[in-house]
């Protein structure tokens, strides 16, 4: 049997059980004569609050479009596909030999559409004998063989840089606002968004001339407690733009304190109170910026994509981070989780610890460990 003939081999079975292999046809001419757009619904009410990067957010869109276009071929709505209009296009992904991954990827995105309208009270798709019924799924179950013989993604490798090397670049810039935001993301394996969103009241540190300069330094009320010189950084439901699920608190050590206290004495006297802002405009970081001003400049042409490795932008921080911890120091998983912002392992109830438990236990944990070994760019 023939991928081509899948779709007819069982049509006598489907006569015999009035199994319809076209459910969605029936409405395609009412989906035409309405204003309203199921798609764009679905763009608005599902894809435009998701936590996704932009340019996630911007593939999905695409696919979508794609999508209807594709559609539009056939004069066919595109809420209502056969399982034939849905093959036809896996071909087209298929035949531009894409990767197997990005090919699932992206008919994910328009099977989740029809995933989701299925379960809605207010749209035919489930219902009757559409019931169980997902287009894509269909095609792709179909198309299995010619999806499984593509070639498998290949994952380019990071590229490898030394703790020397990586002070030689933050000594090449002479921008304390740069060194700042870069050092402080290799210390503590932060995101952009992370360092763009912390405020002034997120550091403590007992610095006399500062605490003049800002009184609202170590305002945030998780640092009361503490005499220590203190980081908070908070979760993605405290402030947006952040990935974190889970607040952190880490330690500052005495190089990144140095670099921080000549920042903030140099720092622009604006109104704002975020922690790192635009020299020129005196408004709050954004992350294209920090990745197209600093990073790029700092790193590129020297560490830009190749074949073997993929290009070192904002996000290169965090693996080394991350890596350093796990395979250099062999520190605890839970640990090095909780430095990462990311959520902790439940006891198997689905129950965490209280916030504030979660947040001190760990930095306590964590506190003499960090300052021990984290690396040092002798600045």
């Amino acid at each position: 049997m023939t991928k081509n003939n899948q779709l007819t081999a069982y049509e006598d079975i489907g006569k015999a059980f009035d199994q319809e292999d076209d459910p969605l046809q029936q409405y395609d001419q009412k989906f035409k004569r309405l204003d309203s757009n199921p798609i764009e619904i679905y763009r608005e009410q599902k894809l435009t609050g998701e936590n996704v990067t932009d340019k996630r957010r911007a593939e999905k869109d695409r696919m979508l479009n794609r999508w209807q276009d594709h559609m539009a071929e056939f004069k066919r709505h595109p809420a209502c596909p056969s399982t034939e209009h849905a093959m036809l296009y896996i071909d087209k992904l298929v035949e531009k030999n894409n990767v197997r991954r990005y090919v699932n990827s992206q008919l994910n995105i328009v099977a989740k559409m029809f995933d989701y309208w299925a379960n809605h009270p207010k749209l035919p798709h489930g219902t009757k004998s559409t019931e169980g019924y997902n287009p894509i799924d269909s095609a792709r179950a179909l198309r299995e063989d010619a999806i499984g013989q593509l070639p498998s993604s290949k994952k380019k490798q990071p590229h490898r840089i030394t703790v020397e090397e990586i002070s030689h670049k933050l000594r090449s810039t002479e921008n304390i606002l740069h060194r700042s935001v870069i050092m402080s993301q290799f210390k503590y394996g932060s995101r952009a968004g992370q360092v763009q969103n912390v405020k002034i009241g997120d550091i403590h540190m007992q610095h006399e001339g500062l605490n003049d300069l800002y009184p609202e330094l170590g305002s945030h009320p998780r640092l009361a407690e503490f005499e220590d010189d203190v980081i908070h950084f908070p979760t993605r439901n405290e402030r947006p733009g952040v990935k974190s699920q889970r607040p952190i608190l880490m330690p500052i050590d005495t190089e990144l304190r140095r670099l921080l206290v000549r920042y903030l004495r140099r720092r622009p006297p604006v109104g704002e109170d975020w922690l790192f802002v635009n020299n020129s405009t005196g408004d709050q970081l954004k992350t294209r910026y920090i990745r197209d001003k600093m990073w790029k400049p700092m790193f590129h042409p020297e560490y830009e994509e190749t074949e073997q490795h993929r290009a070192v932008n904002s996000h290169y921080a965090r693996h080394r981070f991350s890596t350093y911890w796990r395979k250099e120091i062999d520190l605890n998983r839970e640990l090095v989780k909780y430095m990462r912002g990311d959520i902790e392992s439940s006891d198997g109830s689905g129950n965490y610890d209280s916030l504030e438990d979660y947040v001190h236990t760990y930095y306590e944990n964590v506190a003499s460990e960090y300052l021990a070994n984290i690396y040092k760019f002798n600045l």
